[in-house]
C-alpha cells in the first residue's frame, strides 16, 4: 500500500490525494491493478507479474493526466 501512496502524496498526485486520502486512493488503485489482496505483502517477495501491477499502479498514484 505505501508503494501507492507515496506517489500518490507526489506533486502532480496532490490534488487528488487531498479530495479523496491518499490511503483511499491507492486502495482503489490497488483494486484497479488486481492487487488489494496482497497490500501489505512487500515488493521484494511478489512475483515478476504483480510487479510490474505494482509499477502501472505507481505510475497512475501520480494522477497522470495522459490516462484520463
Amino acid at each position: 500500500l505505501d508503494n501507492i501512496v507515496i506517489p500518490c502524496l507526489s506533486k502532480r498526485g496532490r490534488e487528488v490525494s487531498k479530495k479523496v486520502g491518499a490511503e483511499a486512493y491507492a486502495s482503489s488503485i490497488l483494486a484497479s491493478v488486481g492487487l488489494v489482496d496482497r497490500a501489505r505483502i512487500p515488493p521484494v517477495i511478489l512475483p515478476h507479474g504483480d510487479l510490474r501491477k505494482l509499477q502501472i499502479g505507481k505510475a497512475l498514484g501520480t494522477n497522470p493526466q495522459d490516462f484520463k
